[in-house]
């Protein structure tokens, strides 16, 4: 069993660290396998108990509700974890990629990331936990010895950088302002306001509502493919990013490249994962003052940066 540090923040880094490692190999073979969960389960369990021993001592003090709170809280964090890698099959892949060596390269990630958080003695205890659930059943398969051989050798492989990696940068001073609140200029947009409607309760009236709506992102949808279609190829064909200085936007598979040129402004509004909630969005854009950046551009290109909207997802 692992040993947890005393600092009670570092301990729960610990035990979010082993339970993802714990669940990424256990996805190894893209499936976790009821037997596998319980003895996860089990595991975290015992973990419990462990800690709340060192913790408190064995003088007596009661402990079971500690126990029994932990184990639950593990058992959530176990779940998230479940959740995010089972959602992480249904993402799309780039061409010549299957789903399960997408899956393993974030797997991989995942631990490596969690992993370089801690010195040698920490990463250490967490591989140890795991090289104890890889010889539970008594057999350790090639697949597995092979995932956990390439995650220490991550953990251990010096960061190299070629003298072509190094770019020489100007020095400049650096100016953080206070923090400010960027109050909209108005409070909504005739763009947005357009697609802005209460759904009906009654299924049929909701049914014709929703149909808009979903023939608005197949049309979405068929442009993209369009696009695609049109990029393909254009990326390994170009071989730098250097190659693209005029013309316009391109998509190859997942990856849209914008051309620039240097006698130009641009300016990248730059929003993270809204999660499909429509209100985040419309803030950043009424915020930001998108809508009429952009039109400024329109209007005269030479004095106003061209505007483009970035939207990041997982």
């Amino acid at each position: 069993m692992m040993q947890f540090s005393p600092d009670p923040y570092v301990a729960e880094q610990q035990i979010k660290a082993v339970i993802f490692s714990l669940v990424a190999f256990a996805y190894i073979d893209s499936e976790f396998a009821l037997a596998e969960k319980q003895f996860i389960r089990d595991y975290l369990a015992k973990l419990a108990d462990q800690r709340a021993t060192g913790v408190l001592g064995d003088d007596g003090i009661p402990r079971d509700d500690i126990v029994d709170r932990w184990t639950a809280h593990y058992h959530e964090i176990l779940d998230e974890h479940d959740a995010v890698i089972r959602g992480h099959f249904t993402e799309s892949v780039a061409v010549g990629e299957t789903s399960e060596q997408f899956v393993l390269s974030r797997l991989k990630l995942g631990c490596f990331e969690l992993l370089s958080h801690f010195d040698d003695q920490g990463q250490q205890e967490i591989l140890s936990t795991v090289t104890e659930l890889m010889h539970a059943d008594g057999v350790v398969a090639p697949e597995e010895q092979a995932f956990v051989d390439e995650i220490i050798d991550l953990i251990h492989k010096p960061i190299e950088l070629d003298e072509a990696d190094i770019v020489a940068i100007d020095e400049g001073p650096l100016i953080i302002d206070e923090a400010r609140t960027l109050e909209p200029r108005t409070a909504n947009h005739p763009f947005l306001n357009q697609f802005e409607w209460d759904f009906a309760r009654d299924p049929a009236t909701f049914a014709q509502q929703s149909a808009q709506d979903m023939a608005l992102v197949d049309r979405v949808m068929g442009i993209l493919d369009q696009k695609r279609q049109e990029g393909i190829g254009k990326l390994a064909a170009a071989g730098s990013f250097a190659a693209f200085t005029e013309g316009p936007p391109i998509l190859d598979g997942h990856v849209w490249v914008a051309p620039t040129t240097p006698d130009k402004n641009y300016e990248l509004i730059v929003v993270g994962d809204l999660h499909g909630c429509y209100s985040c969005l419309k803030a950043a854009l009424m915020q930001s003052d998108f809508f009429a950046k952009v039109e400024a551009h329109r209007q005269d290109p030479q004095n106003h940066p061209a505007t483009s909207l970035v939207l990041l997802g997982d």
